[in-house]
């Protein structure tokens, strides 16, 4: 866990193939044009959200019968 937890870090995953291609893709994005710092943690804030959206998805899926 990192020191400051409010800054950004990255979880190396290779056995996780949609995960990897997120975060090549996040990384493009990141590189493309010079960004402010705010810019860079906004992308990152915003795909933990969307991650944890997907997270909450699965579970409330995993709990409905059949």
């Amino acid at each position: 866990m990192p020191s400051n937890p409010a800054k950004p870090f990255l979880v190396s995953r290779n056995d996780d193939p949609q995960l990897q291609l997120l975060n090549e893709n996040i990384a493009r994005l990141a590189a493309a044009k010079p960004a402010a710092t705010t810019e860079v943690f906004g992308a990152f804030a915003l795909a933990a959200h969307l991650a944890d959206l997907a997270i909450e998805s699965a579970r409330d899926l995993h709990r409905c019968p059949g």
